[in-house]
C-alpha cells in the first residue's frame, strides 16, 4: 500500500504488510499538496482519515518552530519556514532561524556600535544594553561627539585647549596641550596663585600691592614697569610706573626701587632717607640772610677794637696782627656771599 500527497509518496508498504487497524502515518518528509492518496491492490475500509497541519505561524516536521517574517503578518512555509518577505531582523538563513553573529544586528550585516567595556549590541535593534562608550551617542552608538564635548553619553564640555583646539571625544585631553594659564590632562583646572602662561611653569612677577598675575598673560592688574613686571626698574630709577630719580647716594650707589632710600648714606651736603638737596624757601633765605649779616657785623667789630687796642700800646703796630684781621674780616664776607646764595 501506498499513500501520496499532492502526488508525491508519503509512505509505502510491502506487499502483504498492511498497516494495522489504526495507524499513525508520518511522511517520509515534509510535503505539500491539496489532496491525499490511497493506493493499495486490495480491498481498503476506511473509517476515517485525520490531516494535520501546523497552525499559522508555525512549521517543520513537529511544528515546533516558529516563523521569523519581516512582516509580523506574514505566514511562512509550514514546511521550510521560509518567508516571502524576508527574514525579521535579527536572524537570517533560508528558515530564519539562525541568529546574527555577534557584533552585528539587523540584517546581520550591520555592525553594532560603541558599546562599553565591549558588549554586544542588541541583535535585532542595534541598541547597546549599558548604554555607549565615551565619545559616542544616539541608541546604536555610532554617531561621535559633537565638538567641544566627550566622555561618556558625550556630556562633558572640553576643556581650555591651546589655539582653541578640540579636545579628544573619548577622554577629554587636547592634542597640543592647554591654553595659556591651564594645566591637567583636560585642561579643566586654572594656573595656581602666583603662576602663568603655558604649563603654569613661569611664575608671576613682582605686581603691585602683591596682586596676583593673570594667568594667562602673567600682566599685573595694577602693574609695574611693564607688563609682567620682571623688569625690576632701571638703575637709577624707583616708584611706581618707575618714574622717580634717585637721590645722591654715598659713592653712587643704587636707590631702592621700590621707596627710593639710600641704603648706603648720602653724599655730601644732601639729606634724607633719599639724600635730596636741602629745599630752602623765601622766607627762610631773608631769615637767614638777617642772621649771617648780624654775625658778619657782630665779626667786623670785634676786629675794629682790637686793632684799636693795638694801636694804642706801645705806638707800635703788629703787622702781622693786622693782617690776621683782615683775613677774618674778608673771610666772614665770603661766607655771607656763600650762605646768601643758598
Amino acid at each position: 500500500m501506498k499513500i501520496y500527497v499532492g502526488g508525491q509518496l508519503c509512505r509505502q508498504w510491502a506487499t502483504g504488510t498492511p498497516p494495522s487497524a489504526i495507524a499513525d502515518v508520518d511522511c517520509q518528509q515534509a510535503l505539500t499538496g491539496n489532496n491525499l492518496t490511497i493506493q493499495t491492490s486490495d480491498v481498503l475500509t476506511l473509517c476515517e482519515v485525520q490531516i494535520f497541519v501546523c497552525s499559522d505561524g508555525w512549521f517543520g516536521e513537529d511544528c515546533d518552530k516558529q516563523c521569523q517574517c519581516s512582516l509580523n503578518t506574514e505566514v511562512c512555509d509550514k514546511i521550510t519556514g521560509q518567508c516571502l518577505s524576508g527574514c525579521a531582523a535579527g536572524y537570517m538563513e533560508k528558515d530564519c532561524q539562525t541568529a546574527c553573529s555577534d557584533g552585528y544586528y539587523g540584517n546581520c550585516t550591520s555592525k553594532c556600535g560603541n558599546c562599553p567595556n565591549a558588549a554586544f549590541c542588541n541583535k535585532s535593534t542595534g541598541i547597546c544594553p549599558g548604554g555607549c562608550s565615551a565619545g559616542w551617542q544616539t541608541d546604536t552608538c555610532l554617531q561621535p561627539c559633537p565638538s567641544g564635548y566627550y566622555g561618556p553619553n558625550c556630556g562633558v564640555l572640553c576643556g581650555n585647549c591651546v589655539e582653541g583646539d578640540v579636545c579628544i571625544k573619548t577622554n577629554g585631553t587636547c592634542p597640543g596641550g592647554c591654553a595659556a594659564g591651564w594645566i591637567n590632562d583636560t585642561c579643566h583646572q586654572a594656573c595656581p596663585d602666583g603662576y602663568y602662561g603655558t604649563d603654569c611653569t613661569p611664575k608671576c612677577g613682582n605686581c603691585l600691592d602683591k596682586d596676583v598675575c593673570n594667568r594667562s598673560t602673567g600682566t599685573c592688574p595694577n602693574g609695574w614697569m611693564n607688563n609682567t613686571c620682571h623688569n625690576m626698574y632701571e638703575d637709577g630709577k624707583y616708584g611706581i610706573g618707575c618714574t622717580s630719580e634717585c637721590g645722591h647716594c654715598k659713592n653712587d650707589t643704587i636707590c631702592d626701587k621700590t621707596n627710593g632710600t639710600c641704603g648706603s648714606g648720602c653724599d655730601g651736603v644732601y639729606l634724607g632717607a633719599r639724600c635730596e638737596p636741602m629745599q630752602v624757601t623765601v622766607n627762610e633765605k631773608t631769615s637767614m640772610a638777617g642772621i649771617i649779616g648780624g654775625t658778619v657785623a657782630a665779626l667786623l667789630a670785634i676786629a675794629i677794637v682790637i686793632i684799636v687796642l693795638f694801636s694804642s700800646s706801645g705806638g707800635g703796630r703788629d703787622q702781622s696782627t693786622m693782617t690776621r684781621g683782615c683775613s677774618l674780616i674778608k673771610m666772614c664776607l665770603i661766607q655771607k656771599q656763600k650762605l646768601l646764595r643758598l
